[in-house]
């Protein structure tokens, strides 16, 4: 078999997404196609299937792709993979490894967790790959956009409030900045007909991975019945929304 002697160029790696090409100058990083030794010449073609856009993203979102392996040489071969991701990311899959006969193609997903204080930027997210017959090594690397992003989120201290018709409640509840910007957050409500809500204060600006406390006042009419009543309350920065949805009880007087 003939020998490759221009295995140690500048490789170019081929991502295939959604039936486009897009060359990548693969530089210092490892080549997502494996070049074999000069003893083995063996061959993986590693492909992106999906998606087809690469972000931008957001703080917690749960990032998902699809890729193929195929064994382009001509003898069997078996292959480790391993997806690698920058310090505080959570790559969330696990692979046994892959036996591929010689042109046989199997296809895979790779799924990671972005923290939600990871600051704005282009983070790599990156599969590995390995032969365990001749120990080549390659990776793809897939550049991926955080975009500034301010993401409340809510709690309160009381899961079920009772209240007696004609009479108030007041609750705590926390606001938290779960994105990796500052956000100004509005704090709106909705309640039953007749049900009056004070929200104080009614909006908050907070730093990332920052919180902050309102009240909100829970006035019940005089001739409301018994029962369970649903209330809704909304925080809002930036085109994202949180919603903490409460129930509460009217109940009978002393």
């Amino acid at each position: 078999m003939r020998v490759n002697w221009h295995w140690a160029l500048p490789i170019f790696v081929l991502l295939i997404v959604a039936g486009l090409f897009v060359a990548l100058r693969s530089g210092k990083e490892p080549p997502a196609r494996l070049l074999a030794s000069q003893e083995t010449h063996g061959e993986l073609t590693l492909t992106l299937i999906t998606p087809k856009e690469m972000g931008p993203h957001a703080p917690e979102d749960l990032l998902s792709y699809a890729f193929e392996l195929k064994n382009s040489s001509d003898r069997p071969h078996t292959y480790e993979i391993a997806p690698e991701s920058p310090e505080g990311w959570r790559a969330l899959s696990q692979y046994r490894p892959v036996a591929l006969q010689p042109g046989e193609a199997q296809k895979f997903f790779a799924s990671w967790l972005i923290p939600p204080w990871m600051p704005a930027g282009i983070y790599p997210l990156a599969i590995s790959i390995r032969s365990e017959e001749d120990r080549q090594t390659g990776r793809l690397v897939l550049q991926v956009p955080v975009r500034a992003t301010p993401r409340p989120r809510m709690l309160v201290e009381k899961d079920r409030p009772q209240v007696v018709a004609g009479s108030s409640e007041a609750l705590n509840i926390t606001v938290e900045n779960r994105g990796n910007a500052p956000g100004s957050f509005e704090m709106t409500v909705e309640a039953p007909p007749g049900w009056q809500i004070v929200l104080s204060p009614k909006t908050l600006t907070l730093e990332p991975q920052r919180q902050a406390s309102i009240d909100a006042k829970i006035y019940v009419p005089q001739g409301a019945a018994w029962g369970s009543y649903s209330l809704t309350v909304k925080a809002r920065s930036s085109g994202f929304e949180n919603e903490l949805s409460l129930t509460v009880s009217v109940v009978p007087g002393p």
